[in-house]
């Protein structure tokens, strides 16, 4: 999603891009369709979804590594340092000396994902990552870096200011449109006087922590809903189950952009847990602009990037790590419905004027142009 925004934006302003993603769905045959204005390919590939999707699948990698290398592109960005996003884009680079991006939007290493609890096999694929995240951003001509950690790391490793560049994640204003809360709430068979706090995401980190803050804000306020989409998490179902909230709780699972703009604009307040942590550190949430888009007030920690533009820009409220003091300031926020307004028109506003893709994709082709000079 990050290089698929980014890339439409960059159509919009003129430019022919090519977007090469993992099959969404097994196949032995080329792909290809179009996307605003984007061309989407997607390689033969019938391996299991966790390999294809995790840039690992030698038949994606094999098949990109062909069909890029009959092909000349004036600046190929490869989101990331997995051989499925590299290989293809060095070796197109070496053969047509166009100009070599690379996107660092996650800290893979023992300090970051590596360093969670895993299995063997992950394990070791993490100390694989960690050499190659750090040595592949040494063989490029510039560095897309998604957090000011990641950008600090990049100058330990000898990537010279000038070919780095910060690139947090954008907001789809395009597509999430700030839509009437009741309107909302009626199209989703919400009940217009609660009092609803949502989540959106994929990502498993602080999983645990936004349980534990939901549930708590469910038990201390009788008109307290929770909705989410993207991951769905059955303990927080089970939990709730047990203590007779779940009526309270609706887990809508994966939606289209869209369908989330629709389900954000439904609450009052969003909810995005930021622990301070390394590995949130060196990553950004790309939940960040679909929330400001939306219009609708954040509550998160003083972690990272995050807090000081939350707290800087005034779009929401830092809160505790402690989840029953976040239940409680999310309690306390609900008994002032004019500041949570106030908040999420300040987001949306801050969204359309500095943190829109369309920003992103302007900045980034002042950093293409730089490289280039």
């Amino acid at each position: 999603m990050r290089a698929l925004s980014l890339a439409r934006e960059l159509a919009v302003l003129g430019h022919s891009v090519t977007l090469i993603a993992s099959r969404s769905s097994p196949g032995l045959k080329i792909n290809e369709h179009e996307i605003q204005d984007v061309i989407v390919i997607e390689m033969p590939d019938f391996l299991p979804r966790r390999i294809r999707h995790g840039g690992l699948s030698p038949l994606d990698t094999a098949a990109r590594m062909i069909w890029t290398s009959q092909r000349h592109f004036d600046v190929v960005h490869a989101f990331d340092h997995r051989p499925a996003a590299f290989l293809p884009a060095w070796i197109t680079h070496k053969r047509h000396a166009g100009l070599l991006i690379s996107d660092w939007a996650d800290l893979w290493g023992h300090q970051g994902i590596a360093g969670q609890p895993a299995s063997f096999p992950r394990a070791l694929l993490g100390k694989i990552d960690h050499r190659f995240e750090q040595k592949v951003r040494q063989m490029v001509d510039g560095v897309t870096v998604i957090s000011s950690d990641l950008d600090r790391r990049s100058a330990e490793i000898g990537i010279p200011v000038e070919r780095r560049m910060l690139l947090p994640p954008g907001a789809s204003v395009d597509l999430i449109k700030v839509v009437d809360k009741s309107e909302a709430r009626l199209g989703l068979g919400l009940p217009l006087d609660a009092h609803i706090a949502a989540y959106s995401g994929y990502a498993p980190y602080d999983q645990a922590f936004l349980v534990q803050a939901a549930l708590e804000f469910l038990r201390r306020d009788p008109k307290a809903m929770v909705i989410s989409c993207g991951l769905i998490i059955p303990s927080f179902w089970s939990v709730a189950t047990t203590e007779g909230l779940q009526a309270r709780l609706i887990q809508y699972g994966t939606l289209p952009l869209s369908d989330i703009g629709t389900v954000l604009a439904a609450s009052d307040l969003l909810m995005l847990p930021y622990l301070n942590s390394s590995v949130n550190r060196g990553r950004f949430p790309n939940k960040f602009g679909d929330y400001l888009a939306a219009g609708r007030p954040v509550i998160t920690h003083r972690t990272g990037d995050l807090g000081e533009i939350v707290e800087h820009n005034s779009v929401g409220v830092l809160s505790s790590e402690d989840p029953r003091e976040f239940a409680a300031d999310m309690v306390s926020l609900f008994r002032s419905p004019a500041v949570l307004l106030r908040l999420g028109m300040r987001g949306r506003e801050f969204g359309e004027r500095e943190w829109s893709w369309r920003f992103r994709a302007e900045q980034v082709l002042g950093f293409y142009q730089r490289l280039m000079s």
